[in-house]
């Protein structure tokens, strides 16, 4: 069981990163969006807060999720090339 201090201290720590701050702009925009905009199909109709705030959050965090990806194989490719070139350096002399 958490108690108050290790839960808020946890919350913090998830509020601080930039997926969730992202993932929460993006809702924040569907929703507003989706506030003016309604959703029918199969003889039913929803208002579209709900389901445009979900797919806002969720593609700003699988585009911060993305970027954040290339940047890593970027960096590993990178360090690759340098050790490929070290190696061959070294082989010369």
């Amino acid at each position: 069981m958490l108690t108050r201090r290790e839960f808020k201290t946890r919350a913090v720590e998830l509020l601080k990163k930039r997926e969730t701050l992202g993932a929460a702009a993006g809702a924040s925009a569907g929703a507003w969006i989706g506030s003016s905009v309604g959703v029918a199909a199969l003889g039913g109709a929803v208002a579209g807060t709900v389901p445009l705030a979900v797919l806002g959050g969720g593609f700003v965090l699988a585009a911060m999720k993305l970027k954040d990806y290339k940047a890593r194989a970027e960096a590993a490719e990178r360090a690759l090339d340098d050790d490929v070139n070290a190696t061959a350096n070294r082989d010369d002399a």
